[in-house]
């Protein structure tokens, strides 16, 4: 590592983190560093700044002589730490400008989400980033605002050859055109980015056979393509891992014959369009069998023959999918999870490695109701261990008349997850088959904030208890939490009192606490109470 001197014995060496050797601290400095899994960039937690990597690398440099010369000795560690939202909320661009000098000559990672600071240097550092400093950016991921900026400035994305980019996000905070009115026929980045995996952005028109576009892992097609030109796009995209979809073709007509477009790695596709144009891109794309799917469609709401073929070939390749998936994944013997609300069906498996639990496959229909005993292969449901049954009651009138066909093929369910208008749905199923599943132990009860237990779910909640119980089946445990995972302070559940032996848990301020009905002392279930 440059610049590796040790200092003057520290009057705290007996600590052990001042015994550690030199290329030990270097690496702790550099994951400390690191802004790839750092996302409070985007303002949700107006105190992140405080914990922000560019802020936690200047004050372990302040902390003892040695560790200050590791750390400004090596210019990657602040290559990787421009980050535009940190630099543009100090007081002073002298920061901006020292940050910038201990980079030298290093490859750089830009990101930035807000509005540029108030002051000059914020938008000069961005411009010296695009003209003077783009030839080492090897990250770059912005979000920008069209009346910021001369579109000329956008020139040098088309001139300046980019040989370290691997990645490039830059979206518009607008609808409005950020780029040239019209679309350039050169290509971007002098047509030499040899690097580029990752690609994502906004209304930018240019040379879609580009010399780097075959290398890609990641791509998101957006306007100004249309369906037709995203298809082209991806003809040469064998590389492809990940595809990503937003507005393609909303103004313009569906491709009327094309062969099939092959992207055999590509594991996950992302969506978000109207109906005609998700199906099309699906119906002309043959990705890995292993192919996860997250897809938003919107749609008019309709009775057309027309809309309803379409729903119905939409939803058959959504089966293909999941079809495919779970084959490749039988012989792991997954234990998966569902989810169904109105207009939407995820499923997870546990095989999936997301830290998040991102789910496989996520469905969202407007003003349809998706028929889950359709989508879902009957064979596979053995491995459904968990269920998330949130229906609203506003939306009620939208049924599915396969729902409970599903439910009552579930019979390796061990935990169900319930809102409240579906406390009522279950229980009107139990009534109709009391073996409805026979491996339940855990219920999950989720609230929404301020939500009160109606006397119909009461009613329906202590039956259906007391109904498996009889039955020889009962719940073990209810756990019950709002949506974020806390006890819901206005509840009143002391009614659960005659289901005895029934564990309750929940989570007050991080603390789980318990009870166990028929112990005598129903108040602990009145919330309600215990908040006030």
């Amino acid at each position: 590592m440059e610049g590796q001197h040790d200092g003057d014995p520290d009057p705290n060496s007996n600590v052990p983190i001042f015994r550690l050797d030199s290329d030990i601290l270097g690496r702790i400095f550099s994951l400390n560093a690191d802004l790839d899994n750092f996302t409070t960039s985007t303002g949700l937690d107006n105190n992140s700044h405080k914990l922000h990597p560019l802020n936690i690398t200047r004050h372990s440099s302040q902390v003892c002589d040695r560790w200050r010369k590791l750390i400004i000795g090596c210019s990657s560690i602040w290559a990787g730490l421009i980050d535009l939202d940190v630099l543009n909320a100090q007081a002073h661009e002298n920061w901006m400008n020292e940050v910038m000098r201990r980079t030298g000559q290093s490859l750089l990672t830009v990101i930035g989400f807000k509005e540029l600071g108030p002051h000059p240097g914020a938008k000069e550092l961005f411009i010296s980033l695009l003209t003077d400093h783009w030839w080492r950016v090897r990250k770059f991921q912005a979000v920008v605002r069209p009346s910021k900026f001369d579109s000329t400035l956008w020139d040098t994305l088309w001139t300046t050859p980019s040989p370290h980019l691997e990645e490039f996000i830059l979206l518009e905070s607008t609808r409005f055109d950020l780029f040239p009115s019209k679309p350039r026929s050169d290509a971007l980045f002098a047509d030499h980015a040899p690097s580029l995996r990752i690609f994502r952005c906004t209304n930018i028109g240019f040379n879609y056979r580009a010399s780097w576009i075959p290398q890609l892992r990641s791509i998101t097609i957006q306007a100004p393509l249309n369906v037709q030109k995203a298809l082209d796009v991806l003809s040469r995209t064998r590389n492809l891992e990940e595809l990503r979809f937003e507005d393609v073709g909303i103004r313009n007509p569906m491709p009327i014959d094309r062969s099939r477009v092959d992207l055999p790695k590509v594991h996950r596709i992302q969506g978000t369009a109207t109906l005609g144009t998700a199906l099309t891109i699906l119906e002309k794309i043959s990705p890995s069998a292993v192919c996860e799917l997250g897809l938003h469609v919107d749609h008019s709401q309709s009775d057309a023959p027309e809309i309803e073929a379409s729903l119905k070939a939409l939803l058959l390749i959504v089966s293909r999918f999941i079809e495919n998936h779970l084959i490749a994944q039988e012989q792991d013997a997954p234990e998966c999870a569902v989810a169904t609300d109105f207009g939407s069906f995820a499923y997870t498996s546990p095989h999936n490695g997301r830290a998040a639990r991102e789910p496989s496959f996520m469905v969202n229909l407007t003003y349809n109701a998706i028929p889950i005993d359709e989508i879902f292969p009957a064979t596979y449901r053995k491995a459904v261990a968990h269920l998330r049954f949130l229906h609203n009651a506003a939306f009620s009138g939208f049924k599915d008349n396969t729902l409970d066909n599903f439910l009552l093929s579930l019979t390796c369910l061990k935990t169900l997850q319930l809102s409240q208008h579906a406390v009522t749905q279950i229980f009107e199923l139990f009534q109709k088959n009391a073996t409805v599943f026979p491996l339940l132990s855990m219920l999950q009860l989720r609230f929404s904030p301020g939500e009160q237990l109606v006397g119909e779910t009461r009613l329906s909640l202590v039956s259906f208890l007391l109904g498996r119980k009889s039955a020889g089946i009962p719940v073990d445990i209810l756990d019950i939490a709002d949506w974020n995972g806390e006890r819901p302070d206005w509840i009143q559940l002391s009614f659960l009192e005659e289901v005895v032996g029934l564990k309750v848990f929940w989570c007050a301020d991080g603390v789980d606490g318990e009870y166990i009905c028929g112990s005598g002392s129903p108040e602990k279930l009145d919330f309600c109470q215990l908040s006030g």
